[in-house]
């Protein structure tokens, strides 16, 4: 008696589980068919996205350049000139107007800091 009752409900929780199956199919298959109500929000926004992630036009050399071949050429000459201007030299800081420390000061300033100057920072 017992095993026919075990039987039953296993029986009944088999047909249980291919409903939901066939409920869940049938969801899937109309959200498929008829789009869901975010379907349309979320079309929007990658499409959005999608338009902000290309470069359509680039302005070099005073030239509006929109074809992509023109675009990349024109990429790579900003950047290879960028790259290959020549570096403008800094004046030397003796000639600014700074003073000069002498060498002993020069030493003080690699030595370690004590903790007697830490606390008279402080």
């Amino acid at each position: 008696m017992e095993c026919r009752v075990g039987w039953v409900h296993f029986t009944q929780w088999t047909v249980n589980r291919n409903v939901e199956i066939i409920w869940r199919q049938k969801s899937r298959q109309q959200c498929c068919k008829l789009g869901d109500r975010n379907t349309k929000f979320f079309h929007i926004v990658s499409n959005m996205k999608r338009s902000k992630n290309i470069i359509s036009k680039v302005l070099y050399a005073d030239v509006l350049h929109s074809a992509p071949l023109r675009i990349k050429e024109a990429a790579s000459s900003f950047f290879s000139a960028l790259c290959t201007r020549p570096q403008h030299k800094r004046a030397p800081l003796g000639e600014v107007g700074y003073k000069k420390i002498n060498v002993e000061k020069a030493s003080c300033l690699k030595r370690p800091v004590s903790m007697e100057e830490i606390s008279l920072g402080l």
